[in-house]
C-alpha cells in the first residue's frame, strides 16, 4: 500500500454473524532487523497471514490487510500480533497524520496552487487551520483538522475518512505516550496514570 494512503474495502461482510469489513494500513516497527529476523518472521507469517514486511531506508514497515468490525480493532490486534516478535514495538500508524501541502492537494483531489491559496486565505472561505508544526519554510498539518475545515466548509463530503484519521491519529498519540512513559520510574508512571482515563 502506498504511504500516505488508507484503504477500507468497500462493503461489509460478515464473521461469527458480527459484520466486518478489510481495513489496509501501515505499521512503523522498532527493534527489528529483517534479516536478522528471517526465521522469526517465516514463523510468524505462517500464522499471521495478514502482513508484508518490508524495509527501506533503515525504516521497517508491515502493510496490514486486516478484517474487523471497527479500524480501531484491525489497528489493535495488528499491533498485539507485530509486539508478538521478540524485541518489536510498533512506533506509528500510517497514513501519518501530519501532511504537506502536496500531500494534501493529493488527498483532497485538488492542485497544490489550490491548496496553496486556501491555506493563505486568497481563495475558499477562510478559516484555515494553522499548522501543527512549522520550521523555515516547511509546514506540516494534522490531516484530521483540514479534513474537519474541508468537510464544514463543504470542499470534501463528511464521511469515514476523516473518522479513519482520526482514530490514526489518537493511536498515534498513545504509541508516542507509552513510549514517553517508557522513559519514567515506576512512581513517576503511577502519579500520571489518571491522564489516560
Amino acid at each position: 500500500m502506498p504511504a500516505g494512503s488508507l484503504a477500507r474495502s468497500p462493503g461489509a461482510r460478515t464473521e461469527g454473524g458480527e459484520a466486518v469489513s478489510r481495513y489496509e494500513f501501515d505499521l512503523i516497527l522498532g527493534g527489528l532487523d529483517i534479516e536478522a529476523a528471517a526465521t522469526s518472521l517465516d514463523a510468524f507469517e505462517d500464522r499471521v497471514d495478514d502482513f508484508t514486511f518490508a524495509s527501506h531506508g533503515g525504516v521497517v514497515r508491515a502493510a496490514v490487510e486486516r478484517s474487523a468490525a471497527t479500524l480501531g480493532e484491525a489497528i489493535r490486534s495488528a499491533i498485539a500480533d507485530a509486539e508478538s516478535i521478540p524485541g518489536v514495538r510498533v512506533v506509528r500508524v500510517e497514513p501519518e497524520e501530519h501532511v504537506s501541502q502536496s500531500e494534501m492537494a493529493a488527498r483532497l483531489g485538488r492542485s497544490r496552487q489550490s491548496v496553496s491559496q486556501l491555506v493563505s486565505g486568497a481563495r475558499g472561505p477562510g478559516g484555515f487551520p494553522p499548522p501543527a508544526l512549522q520550521s523555515g519554510h516547511v509546514a506540516l498539518w494534522r490531516w484530521t483538522e483540514v479534513s474537519e475545515w474541508a468537510m464544514a466548509t463543504g470542499l470534501i463530503a463528511a464521511g469515514r475518512e476523516a473518522r479513519a484519521y482520526a482514530v490514526i491519529r489518537a493511536v498515534n498519540a498513545l504509541l508516542e505516550a507509552r513510549h514517553a512513559v517508557g522513559a519514567l520510574d515506576e512512581e513517576e508512571r503511577a502519579s500520571l496514570a489518571d491522564l489516560v482515563a
